[in-house]
């Protein structure tokens, strides 16, 4: 799965509208924001946040 790394002009944050740390957001292929959430995630989250990330669809997390 591609992963992007901030920049210290923090460009990748202020493009997905980044609001605190941590944060996530699933892109498609074509850069559709799938899904984006901030703070800890559980397990479950985070297997849906993948799940997003392999199907495309947002997760009901």
């Amino acid at each position: 799965m591609p992963t992007i790394l901030d920049n210290k002009e923090t460009t990748g944050a202020r493009a997905y509208g980044v609001g605190g740390f941590p944060y996530f957001v699933v892109v498609s292929p074509e850069g559709k924001v799938i899904y984006r959430t901030s703070g800890e995630l559980t397990i479950p989250q985070w297997e849906g946040v993948l799940e997003a990330a392999r199907t495309g669809i947002s997760p009901t997390v």
